[in-house]
């Protein structure tokens, strides 16, 4: 048996072929004896078929199939052909460094993880490297804070059998589903603390559909991370603003109102007559009767009266939310045992560094990245707080052992209402 099987999932990526396999031969060299090295191809209509063909006596074997079955087809057709104690995808589009082999071989040597993942380089289709992206080790769970990238990812054989392979209910987000696999069954993961491969992020990537990327990790918790919680006892608590887009929350609260949570709607006596009644189910409607406060105080005043736990909080301010953004902060929230968990989106604002002599822009094409790959920031509009203790001590006196989380949402998601009614990207 080999240690380590690595499989080249190629579909149209033609022109960037010979760099990815050259790269592997290069870094396995040394290690032949230990590494298979195979390449399946998912029916390629370019010039696919030709490079292959030049490459063929290299690989240990060459799949091509009859027709097009997609990344998670594919992925699961070839792993029960493989030989080795680990398997690792490199996708054709993307190529490694002359010593990820030999690191990620130290690793299964010494270690035996089940999981073994490293850090990498954005690259572009010119193959220049534009960013590195790291892994923040800052994080209260080091393992589990960020999941790893789909492909470079070394994982046990076994882990993949115990867990039927992928699941071809999601098409994408191979990555996503083995992390949170991996957080199911308690599976050790080792991270390797180096860049040692360059992933190329193009129109054609798979993860390059924000919404639909985020959907499927909301399908994928859903489906999982239901299992071991119960969400009934929480309240959601809407605040609903009494202004001009009325109308437009209040239909917003009935589509809430679709999912089996208690409601709590929070309303001036103004706002309430301006609805006609369309407010369809809310179990509970707590009326203000004075319409100079906010839905801040509102919000205030509701919990301090009932002394609630386990609440979530939707902000009246952020008009398109996507439904399932709210059962994904949940399903993170009580998984994960938070105290706090928030809608967060990623921040692609230009900050300034100080160079001395003058600020330079500090943005998306900048060779230092904070977090392995994202700056985050709260938007959404969507608060989790465990009890009304953490909510009061929000914004005053946070304990250092309150225990704070995040779920991703979309950029739609993160459009706002100011109060001055327009509509800006918050």
């Amino acid at each position: 048996m080999k240690l380590l099987s690595i499989y080249v999932l190629n579909y149209n990526y033609g022109k960037y072929l010979k760099e990815c396999l050259d790269s592997i031969f290069t870094s396995s060299v040394k290690y032949q004896k230990d590494v298979e090295i195979v390449l399946i191809d998912d029916c390629s209509s370019d010039e696919s078929p030709v490079i292959i063909n030049e490459y063929k006596n290299k690989l240990d074997f060459v799949h091509v199939n009859s027709s097009n079955l997609g990344l998670v087809k594919s992925c699961n057709f070839i792993i029960d052909k493989l030989s080795g104690k680990y398997i690792l995808r490199i996708d054709a589009d993307d190529f490694i460094e002359p010593n990820f082999i030999e690191n990620y071989l130290l690793e299964i040597k010494d270690n035996s993880p089940d999981i073994i993942y490293s850090d990498y380089n954005l690259i572009n289709n010119s193959s220049k490297k534009i960013s590195a992206y790291y892994k923040s080790n800052d994080s209260n769970h080091l393992e589990f804070d960020k999941p790893f990238h789909g492909a470079f990812t070394a994982i046990k054989k076994d882990f993949l059998n115990e867990i039927n392979n992928y699941d071809e209910e999601f098409t994408r987000q191979d990555g996503y589903y083995i992390w949170i696999q991996a957080k199911i069954n308690k599976k050790l993961i080792k991270h390797i603390k180096k860049t040692l491969f360059n992933y190329r992020q193009h129109r054609s990537s798979l993860s390059y559909d924000k919404r639909n990327l985020l959907n499927t990790r909301y399908d994928i918790n859903n489906k999982y991370l239901s299992k071991f919680v119960d969400l009934s006892s929480i309240k959601v608590i809407i605040p609903i603003e009494n202004d001009q887009f009325l109308s437009e929350r209040i239909d917003l609260v009935n589509k809430y109102q679709t999912l089996p949570f208690n409601f709590v709607i929070l309303i001036s006596k103004e706002a309430l007559n301006r609805s006609e009644n369309k407010i369809s189910v809310a179990q509970n409607i707590f009326i203000r009767e004075d319409d100079n406060l906010t839905y801040i105080d509102d919000i205030n005043l509701y919990i301090e009266q009932n002394h609630i736990a386990d609440f979530l909080i939707l902000e009246p301010n952020y008009p398109r939310l996507n439904l399932k953004s709210i059962l994904d902060v949940l399903l993170l929230a009580k998984y994960n045992d938070y105290d706090i968990c928030f809608s967060a989106f990623i921040d692609t604002n230009s900050y300034l560094l100080n160079e001395g002599l003058a600020l330079k822009p500090f943005n998306h094409t900048s060779k230092i990245r904070y977090e392995r790959n994202e700056l985050y920031r709260i938007a959404g509009g969507i608060k989790y707080f465990k009890n009304h203790t953490i909510f009061n001590s929000y914004n005053f006196d946070l304990k250092p052992d309150i225990r704070i989380g995040h779920s991703e949402i979309d950029e739609i998601s993160a459009i706002r209402i100011q109060h001055s009614n327009n509509i800006i990207n918050e």
